[in-house]
């Protein structure tokens, strides 16, 4: 295979991406259509700080993130989101829990990429119902495991700060 067809190895070679911890992860839109929202800034009469006015689209990508620790019983909890206009962020967290009590066997914890197939796969399914087929992510997505509080603590606030940085980040 010629080098400029390979595609570009995304995970940590040797890495159990179904250990406890703590993972932050970016999806893009396709070609980062802005088809989520926009950013706004007020109603006109008086400024606000910056927040995402969702459409219709950005509605199923936020409901398809808060319903992942139902989809995972128990063993994904979402610490920090935010859908911007044309990529998504979240902060999660995987937990190895037990099913039942006494001496059942550990739930097998899901992968990162297992939880990412599925919630790019749903998220697709409900917004092309809505978009007669129009809607699709980018291929593949980033992904880091947060190493430590202060990590964690930047990668928090960078969240929380997106829609205030949306017009630095569009001009890049």
């Amino acid at each position: 295979m010629e080098e400029q067809n390979r595609r570009k190895r995304l995970r940590l070679e040797n890495f159990d991406y179904s250990q406890n911890g703590i993972y932050y992860i970016t999806i893009c839109t396709r070609d980062r259509v802005p088809c989520f929202g926009r950013v706004e800034y007020g109603d006109g009469s008086v400024k606000t700080d910056p927040y995402v006015r969702l459409t219709e689209l950005g509605k199923i990508a936020e409901d398809e993130i808060a319903n992942l620790p139902q989809h995972y019983s128990g063993n994904v909890t979402v610490l920090y989101s935010v859908v911007m206009p044309d990529h998504i962020h979240i902060l999660l967290e995987l937990i190895n829990v037990f099913v039942g009590a006494g001496l059942d066997p550990p739930a097998k914890c899901p992968t990162i990429p297992q939880i990412i197939g599925s919630y790019k796969s749903g998220t697709t399914r409900r917004c092309n119902q809505r978009s007669n087929g129009s809607f699709a992510w980018q291929r593949g997505y980033y992904e880091r495991v947060v190493r430590d509080d202060a990590e964690y603590c930047a990668l928090a606030q960078y969240i929380e700060e997106n829609p205030r940085n949306w017009d630095n980040d569009k001009q890049q």
